[in-house]
């Protein structure tokens, strides 16, 4: 967002609204002054507060879901017809009941009436959209997308808030150059206005757009999402001490994985080994922090070449409940049968893993693609254009998995290629090519 039409961050508020500096919270026009609707203040131009029975029924159903596409367009048909019909409690019983459900994370549910709405309605962009959103939340990206981009054919009118959904949710997917364009304009809504600057984020960094990504940043940031990108980018720069000296000092819930991340890019394994189980720290499943030390390990097993203990560590984290870690345990376990030459074994992995694993979940979706690439499913030229399709960060990954699955080092050399800095699996790609 541009920082020059953003009031200065000391200036008095009866300053900013008497130099029509503050945005509407609804339409984003410049002029908004403090204004209560049902005895609660919002930041409304003149003509939005006017309508203070209908502004209040649409900030409603805005704040019924924290990242709706607006949800005070979101039965508004593409032509202009208002459909928020007022029913004995305001907004329209249906809507209210749905976004409810979303609101309590009851996606599959709030899907089921969606589902049904749109065998009546068709051709209602809203309606679309809040099956993305559902969709979206339960990680389910491709589909997501498909119905963003519905939305969007019906009621480009309002195409800026539909393309921070397709945005996104190419972004999630891997494809940050298709997403980048769509995560251009800012939006007036300031929940998609956070949701398109977290995805902007990722995708300059996934396309190596490194100094205008750390502009994006909080350089006082010494937990979360910030530091994590900031401590990436140093890295991926190859400003290894600078890296180093952020996280100095910071207990192990403040940097995560950040300092074993560091220690295995530089090939220093055993200290890495030792800032994993200085993690762990005497948690055990399903304790996250245990999770994650315990993903962490398993990228240092890879790197090191330590197949022993890739396959304790894969067996240990199989047997969590949460799907998304215990699938990755069962992925590492084929990767580790083919780094050890025991093809059978990794088939017998990538069953279990096709198995257990939705073909719908988006973050384990290249996972997935190799798994069923080596059950012979999927075929090579497949993998080969995700990876052409898809960040440096992500096709090396495909072309070390062709490399290990084929034994055709020419895909180790294009893994090695493709791998930005020392990003996983740098050591063991090299391994590959003894080099």
């Amino acid at each position: 967002m541009d920082d020059s039409k953003q009031p200065p961050p000391d200036l008095p508020l009866q300053e900013a609204v008497a130099r029509d500096l503050i945005p509407c919270s609804l339409c984003g026009a410049r002029g908004a002054d403090v204004r209560e609707v049902r005895g609660k203040p919002h930041f409304l131009c003149a003509r939005c507060g006017a309508r203070s029975r209908r502004v209040g029924l649409l900030l409603a159903a805005l704040c019924v879901v924290a990242l709706a596409a607006g949800g005070w367009f979101v039965l508004r048909r593409a032509a202009g017809v208002d459909a928020t019909r007022e029913g004995a409690g305001g907004i329209e019983p249906w809507l209210k009941e749905t976004l409810d459900l979303m609101g309590e994370k009851r996606y599959p549910e709030a899907m089921d009436r969606i589902s049904q709405r749109l065998k009546a309605e068709p051709d209602h962009a809203g309606i679309h959209g809040l099956l993305g959103q559902c969709l979206w939340n339960l990680s389910r990206y491709e589909e997501a997308l498909a119905s963003f981009r519905k939305a969007a054919g019906l009621d480009p009118e309002r195409g800026e808030a539909w393309g921070v959904w397709i945005g996104s949710s190419l972004q999630k997917l891997g494809w940050s150059a298709e997403a980048l364009p769509q995560l251009q304009a800012p939006s007036a809504l300031a929940p998609l206005e956070r949701m398109r600057l977290e995805s902007l984020l990722e995708c300059l960094i996934d396309l190596e757009r490194f100094d205008e990504a750390l502009k994006m940043l909080d350089p006082d940031a010494r937990a979360g999402a910030h530091l994590r990108a900031r401590h990436r980018i140093l890295s991926y720069q190859g400003k290894t001490d600078e890296a180093r000296r952020l996280i100095e000092g910071l207990d192990s819930h403040q940097r995560g994985t950040l300092r074993a991340s560091e220690l295995r890019e530089a090939g220093d394994f055993e200290a890495a080994f030792g800032e994993v189980e200085a993690l762990r720290g005497g948690h055990e499943p399903p304790a996250v922090q245990w999770m994650l030390a315990v993903r962490s390990e398993l990228s240092v097993c890879a790197e090191a070449g330590d197949l022993e203990r890739l396959d304790r560590a894969a067996s240990r984290l199989s047997k969590v409940s949460d799907l998304q870690f215990r699938n990755t345990a069962i992925f590492y376990g084929a990767l580790g049968g083919l780094m050890a030459g025991k093809p059978d074994a990794a088939k017998e992995a990538a069953r279990e893993f096709t198995a257990s694993t939705d073909a719908t979940y988006g973050p384990l979706r290249l996972e997935r693609l190799m798994m069923r690439h080596l059950l012979g499913e999927v075929p090579t030229a497949d993998i080969e254009a995700e990876a052409g399709r898809v960040s440096r960060f992500l096709a090396n990954d495909l072309y070390w998995y062709l490399a290990l699955a084929t034994g055709d080092k020419a895909w180790a050399r294009k893994a090695a290629d493709a791998t930005p800095g020392r990003n996983f699996p740098y050591h063991a790609i090299r391994r590959l090519l003894k080099e």
